[in-house]
């Protein structure tokens, strides 16, 4: 078995560095998928640890968002309806 290998100049090396870098930066800018943007009822009981009357509670005081299909009888939950409700109940650390 014959190896065959070839030496890298520094101005070589510091160019891989780089185009390595801006793969890096245009990977790092793929949206990732396995982060939803709408979340099922069952999705959101688990993600709060709440019980199904509790997150009806919240839904019916206007306490979190949700997308109602029409016919359907399917509730939805956008990313950004279960991040206000977080944001709303979020309560600083004292000093």
């Amino acid at each position: 078995m014959q190896v065959n290998l070839e030496l890298l100049t520094v101005e070589q090396y510091n160019e891989l560095l780089k185009e390595l870098g801006d793969i890096k930066d245009a990977i790092s800018q793929i949206p990732n998928n396995s982060e939803k943007d709408v979340y099922t009822e069952k999705e959101v009981r688990s993600l709060l640890d709440v019980s199904a009357k509790t997150l009806q509670n919240y839904r019916n005081s206007g306490k979190i968002g949700f997308v109602k299909i029409k016919d359907a009888r399917k509730i939805l939950y956008k990313k950004e309806h279960i991040s206000e409700f977080l944001n709303k109940n979020e309560f600083k650390a004292f000093k």
